[in-house]
């Protein structure tokens, strides 16, 4: 998933990554790990802030993960 490329590429932990968005650790790692479909818009502006994508980016990395996931193009 596009969350763990970005996380690993800017070498920080799951742990890390949760502190720096203000989260319980489980419930990112759940995010993370696409068992959580849908979260809130301010809690996906703080991930995407603590992984250094731009709104726009997110979205369109999140729109392509849910079309691979579902199969389609």
């Amino acid at each position: 998933m596009y969350l763990v490329k970005r996380r690993q590429e800017l070498d920080m932990s799951m742990n890390e990554t949760s502190r720096v968005v203000d989260m319980d650790f489980h419930h990112y790692r759940r995010i993370e790990q696409g068992n959580i479909d849908q979260v809130g818009f301010l809690l996906f502006c703080r991930i995407a802030h603590a992984l250094g994508f731009g709104l726009d980016e997110i979205l369109e990395q999140e729109l392509i993960y849910q079309q691979e996931r579902n199969g389609s193009n």
